[in-house]
């Protein structure tokens, strides 16, 4: 008797982007799914979905960027409301009113999001996006706007951070709780600007953050 273990689509979340089967196949098993970036098998039993959640990041997809934009929408605006929730892949914003808030889309590939990744992962100064003809023209080819402000680029950044930094914790702590165990190593690095830094990662057999 073969006992090879069969990863397919999990039905209907399969097609849907906000979901973490989106970007696995589910063991016909039920107890691991398949990474469809780069095949690795993670174990899921009881149908857990932290390890795949924290998996996926290695990959920068970010499955929770809808949540931390709505959230990040809402403590930008304070009390004043959007009329128009719409994204700025579905449709351009007007220069006219335009807040900051209209920054944001229910994407986890929005505007924010990416500028955010690109400051933070790449380096690139937050006047870059606002001084940078060639960046803002390929921006608008993909249908989004830039903010004209440098402290609008980092006050979105720092936002997405504070959020991320927050979710992060939330996870660790709801690990810790579990009862699963963790270890640390660390490693330093310099960076193009002669800069200095110390890694400290964490390691779980259900996080991979």
């Amino acid at each position: 008797m073969s006992n090879k273990i069969n990863y397919i689509p999990v039905y209907k979340k399969s097609s849907d982007p906000t979901s973490v089967w989106y970007h696995f196949l589910k063991a016909d098993t039920g107890d691991s799914a398949k990474c469809k970036t780069c095949e690795k098998v993670i174990k899921c039993a009881g149908g857990t979905t932290t390890g795949l959640r924290s998996h996926s990041r290695l990959h920068n997809i970010s499955l929770d960027s809808e949540r931390l934009a709505s959230e990040v929408a809402r403590e930008t605006a304070g009390t004043s409301k959007r009329k128009n929730d719409n994204s700025l892949l579905e449709s351009p914003v007007s220069a006219k009113n335009f807040r900051m808030t209209d920054y944001f889309s229910q994407s986890n590939r929005s505007l924010y999001v990416m500028v955010s990744r690109m400051t933070a992962l790449d380096g690139m100064p937050y006047r870059a996006f606002t001084e940078s003809e060639d960046l803002k023209h390929l921006f608008k080819k993909a249908g989004y706007k830039l903010p004209t402000s440098a402290n609008t680029i980092k006050d979105v950044t720092i936002k997405f951070y504070d959020k991320t930094k927050k979710n992060l914790i939330k996870e660790i702590q709801e690990l810790k709780d579990e009862g699963h165990k963790f270890s640390v190593s660390i490693d330093e690095w310099t960076s193009s600007r002669n800069r200095r830094y110390m890694n400290v990662n964490l390691h779980c057999a259900f996080f991979k953050g």
